[in-house]
């Protein structure tokens, strides 16, 4: 993109945000190094730990039959924002995202959740 900055034209650049521990302080608060980020699979662990994560998926992939293990799932993942997750990209037909091209974030505190984030 051509950027000018109060009428003067200050070249070309790519405008390109990368969701990483930065990211997630300046848009979620508290400090960088609190933050567990993820990027692409969850091995793929850009600051913090996957602990928290493979803890999650273990609980999801146990099942989601019981009101329990549902709320149990509400606490270490942000329903809402998860559920807006999904909408945009299915809605936008994002084909290049579920395998790929993911980030999710979480603060390391007790009521710290994951949220997936666009990119």
């Amino acid at each position: 993109m051509h950027v000018y900055l109060n009428g003067l034209y200050w070249g070309i650049t790519g405008l390109h945000e990368r969701p990483d521990d930065k990211f997630a302080e300046e848009y979620f608060g508290g400090e960088a190094e609190d933050y567990d980020v993820l990027r692409h699979n969850s091995g793929n662990v850009v600051a913090g730990d996957n602990v928290a994560y493979n803890q999650m998926f273990t609980l999801a992939r146990g099942g989601l039959a019981t009101p329990a293990t549902y709320e149990a799932l509400q606490q270490q993942l942000d329903l809402p924002w998860f559920i807006d997750y999904m909408i945009i990209n299915y809605w936008a037909g994002n084909d290049d995202w579920a395998h790929q091209n993911w980030y999710a974030c979480r603060p390391r505190t007790a009521e710290g959740r994951w949220r997936y984030l666009s990119w």
